[in-house]
Order: structure tokens, then sequence, then C-alpha cells
């Protein structure tokens, strides 16, 4: 079996009614090509199936390549391409974005990825974190657990925590 998703876990803290979330690094992800397209071998399609995932959020630069993209539709996988620049934090919109593509299907297991992993795929977590509680985490520790690496980052995530909130910052 050759699976080309690293760090590939599920979140287990702050996820309810039913749905399942992942976090990996992109599929095929290297050191050298990073955010370069991304395709998806037979193996990946059945790591993706077997877990039920059925939505992917791409925070990546590059989107999936088309052969990719076949295959997401032809195994019934619904892809969302939110590019979002290395080490920086995806916009309010692209938040929004990802809750509603995740909000639209109940009890949906999905899958959100950057390049890597971790700084844009944590601060995308962390955002469904905090609208699966509305707004109501700790937010510190969340961010560190979830590896949310910049300030961007952490300033995008206090903006939403306060706009969930109804608290004026």
């Amino acid at each position: 079996m050759t699976v080309t998703f690293k760090r590939f876990v599920e979140v287990l803290q702050h996820v309810s009614g039913g749905r399942r979330l992942f976090r990996s690094s992109a599929p095929g992800y290297d050191d050298v090509n990073e955010d370069a397209p991304q395709n998806l071998t037979a193996d990946d399609i059945e790591v993706l199936t077997s877990r039920g995932i059925t939505r992917i959020v791409s925070l990546n630069e590059q989107g999936y390549t088309p052969a990719a993209l076949e295959r997401l539709k032809n195994a019934g996988i619904a892809y969302l391409h939110l590019p979002v620049v290395d080490f920086t934090a995806p916009s309010m919109d692209q938040i929004k974005r990802a809750v509603t593509f995740w909000s639209k299907a109940p009890k949906t297991n999905m899958l959100v990825h950057c390049g890597y992993g971790h700084g844009r795929t944590g601060t995308m977590i962390t955002a469904l974190q905090l609208w699966m509680t509305n707004g109501h985490l700790g937010l510190d520790s969340t961010m560190t657990a979830n590896y949310v690496e910049r300030e961007v980052q952490r300033e995008v995530l206090r903006r939403y925590q306060a706009e969930l909130m109804n608290i004026e910052l």
C-alpha cells in the first residue's frame, strides 16, 4: 500500500454531532515540492473511504491535479480548495466557507490539509472547533495543540472567536 498522506490523524477534541474531523499533510507532500499540485493514489482514496471521509478542504496554494479530482469524484468525495499562502492565515471568508462546506452535510467526516499539515491546517482545525463549540473553548491551549504557528494565524482565530461570541475586540 502506497499512501502519500503524512501526519494523518483524527481530531478528537471539540468535535461532536456525529461528525469526524481529520487532518494531515497534502497527499504526496515533500520538503522540496511543498505545495506543488497534489495527486492521489488509489491507496490514498482507500484511506479516505475507509474512514468515511466524504469532504476535503485543501488550504494549499496549488489545487489537486485533474486526475486527483476525478478520483475524488468517482469516490463520492467533495473537494473545497481554499488557497492560502504558506505561513499565513485563511481569511475570515475562507473560514466561513469551510464551515459552510462542513455544516451543509450533517454527520460528515472531513479531512483538512495544507502542505506539511501544521500551520494553515491547525488554523482551520481550530476555527472548525470554535464553530462546533460556538466559540467556547480555551483558545490558547487549542491553538498550541493544533500547531498554529504564526501570530497572523492566532489573530484570525481570536477575531473568529469574538465574532462567534458577539464580542467586540
